[in-house]
């Protein structure tokens, strides 16, 4: 992974940031062990990061093993917005990092509150067994 600070990054480019240091990928890297080495149940294909309308989505593509995004387990194949500021981690063990795009972000804070409202609505409407299983429920 290198360190980059450069102000010439193409637009979209993502900045994943763990432990501090900082390296940029194109949109549509799929993250796992070589980005976040030394934790246990990290696949080497864990988490697809993708550029959407602006915004910086994440896709769990981890077999056995759950990505969390602010703390939530996230359904795999399920694209999720990233808040700005989220951290992301991959299994159990939590190797955390963020994300944030860089350059060409302007103009998508209404696509954040759609995706809250939506996100509320969706629970509100759930049936019992879908509210404990998005609370963590086996």
């Amino acid at each position: 992974a290198s360190s980059s600070s450069s102000s010439s990054s193409p637009p979209g480019t993502l900045r994943v940031t763990v432990s501090g240091k900082s390296s940029e990928h194109a949109p549509g890297v799929v993250v796992g062990s070589a980005l976040v080495p030394g934790f246990d149940g990290v696949e080497v294909e864990h988490a697809k990061l993708e550029v959407r309308q602006g915004r910086v989505f994440v896709t769990s593509v981890a077999k056995s093993e759950g990505t969390f995004l602010g703390g939530s387990r996230l359904f795999p194949g399920v694209s999720y917005a990233v808040p700005e500021g989220a951290t992301i981690a991959l299994g159990e063990e939590g190797a955390a990092f963020e994300v944030e795009q860089r350059d060409g972000g302007a103009g998508t804070g209404g696509v954040d509150a759609m995706s809250q409202m939506m996100a509320l609505q969706f629970e509100a409407t759930a049936s019992a067994e879908v509210k404990e299983a998005l609370r963590g429920g086996e």
